[in-house]
């Protein structure tokens, strides 16, 4: 249950937000029919299937997705609003394990594009708003998306583990090996 004061300041930073001209691009706000070299998915669908596990496969909906036939670049713009500044975000994205959410994103994307027979590089950004009504584009990194897509991975991996074998006696890591002090 949200009250009206609450939704009356979302309106506004989401007001704020979408009249930045720099979010106004990221997002591809005014796109139009006539940038033939530019498709815009808002609240895109998509489902991934994962062979020799036990699940059937990830699903998600993708705030965001730009994909630039000029460019040969797809961007995922996830957007997210946090009860804290801009400055705590990257705890943020630890704390609720968004680095996951965009490496599951990413899986998803990369299949949609193989569907389309496209082979572009997948960029990623967080358009954040704040708890004070600022916004901000964080653009994900090469190598801190490397780290997240592995970690994405293995996560995975492990739930397919405890699932296919039943076993949760013990975390993942302490099953495989034995861990040293």
């Amino acid at each position: 249950v949200v009250d009206s004061n609450t939704v009356t300041k979302v309106k506004q930073a989401l007001e704020n937000m979408i009249q930045d001209p720099e979010v106004k691009q990221v997002l591809q706000l005014e796109h139009s029919e006539f940038d033939t070299h530019i498709e815009v998915y808002n609240e895109l669908k998509l489902a991934y299937k994962l062979d020799d596990y036990v699940f059937p496969g990830v699903k998600g909906i993708i705030d965001n997705l730009v994909i630039n036939h000029a460019d040969k670049t797809a961007i995922i713009n996830d957007v997210k609003t946090t009860g804290k500044s801009l400055l705590d975000f990257k705890d943020t994205v630890e704390y609720y394990n968004y680095w996951m959410q965009m490496g599951i994103y990413t899986m998803l994307v990369e299949e949609y594009l193989k569907e389309k027979q496209l082979d572009y590089e997948i960029q990623h950004n967080f358009v954040v708003i704040d708890k004070y009504n600022q916004h901000y584009i964080f653009p994900v990194g090469i190598i801190t998306f490397t780290e997240w897509y592995k970690k994405t991975k293995l996560a995975l991996k492990v739930a397919n583990y405890h699932l296919s074998n039943d076993d949760y006696s013990l975390p993942y890591q302490l099953i495989k090996e034995k861990m040293y002090l």
